[in-house]
């Protein structure tokens, strides 16, 4: 007696895995972006707010959930992730409700690291994208915008290791530099505007902004040339496909031969011709 073969569920195929990821991947790139652009955005007209802090760390918690979503496509990279982003969530929160417990240094140099780890695996998957597409561009907006935060961090924390390292133009003598300044100088200095209001003071204030502004400089060079190369190579892959195409349309020349027989096509030109000759 011959035995069947045992039918079972179709495979998946492997390219269903492929795009699940570019799926996911898209989603988290301009997910992430938007969280991004929306905390920078309403972050100076939240603390105005009776609740401005509660809203500021829920914008910060989902600023890294969303990191967490975008980098956590394989379970190596999501582990990691989240091990860096629980640490940081948890001092900033205890430092809302019990600031004498956990200071702000801790959640900086987390919140910093978080952004490290992102912007460094988002510039993975755009050296190792194919073709420009929204995911691509999301996340090179993404990264820039993640520099200036990883800076305003750094600068936050040097401005409390060594008193003094940055000056005020305006405000009272002895200002000392928070969050909403360290954004702001770090952007400033990111995009080479330099209005003067806030000077760095000591030395490794200096050669910190210095270092920021140099890596802006190279980054937006590396990203224009990596999407220009990204694009080109697009266009010239899809030429030959267009001009095959192209050549493969049955002309109306062919078509009128192929139907009436070559000497009727030169018969009918000719007199056509001689019709429309003018006399």
């Amino acid at each position: 007696m011959e035995m069947l073969p045992a039918v079972g569920p179709p495979a998946t195929p492997a390219v269903h895995k492929r795009v699940d990821r570019g799926v996911v991947r898209r989603f988290s790139t301009v997910q992430i972006l938007v969280v991004l652009l929306l905390w920078l955005g309403a972050w100076p007209f939240v603390l105005q707010l009776p609740y401005g802090g509660l809203i500021e760390i829920l914008l910060v918690t989902a600023v890294m959930l969303s990191a967490v979503v975008a980098v956590g496509v394989r379970v190596r990279t999501l582990v990691l992730a989240i091990a860096i982003v629980a640490p940081a969530s948890t001092c900033r929160w205890i430092n809302y409700m019990r600031p004498d417990l956990i200071p702000m240094e801790f959640h900086a140099v987390g919140a910093g690291a978080i952004l490290a780890f992102v912007g460094v695996q988002f510039l993975r998957f755009i050296l190792r994208a194919p073709c420009v597409d929204a995911a691509v561009v999301s996340a090179g907006l993404s990264v820039y915008l993640m520099m200036g935060l990883f800076w305003a961090f750094v600068y936050l924390i040097l401005a409390e290791l060594v008193p003094g390292s940055f000056t005020f133009v305006a405000g009272p003598a002895g200002r000392q530099m928070i969050g909403l300044d360290a954004v702001y100088y770090s952007f400033v200095t990111l995009s080479t505007i330099g209005y003067g209001d806030i000077i760095p003071a000591s030395y490794p204030a200096r050669m910190l902004s210095v270092l920021e502004a140099t890596t802006g400089l190279f980054y937006v060079t590396v990203l224009l040339a990596r999407l220009v190369s990204l694009y080109s190579n697009e266009i010239a892959h899809s030429a030959p496909l267009r001009s095959r195409s192209r050549s493969r349309r049955p002309t109306l020349a062919r078509n009128y031969g192929t139907a009436r027989g070559g000497d009727d096509l030169m018969v009918e030109m000719n007199r056509t011709n001689e019709d429309h000759a003018p006399s």
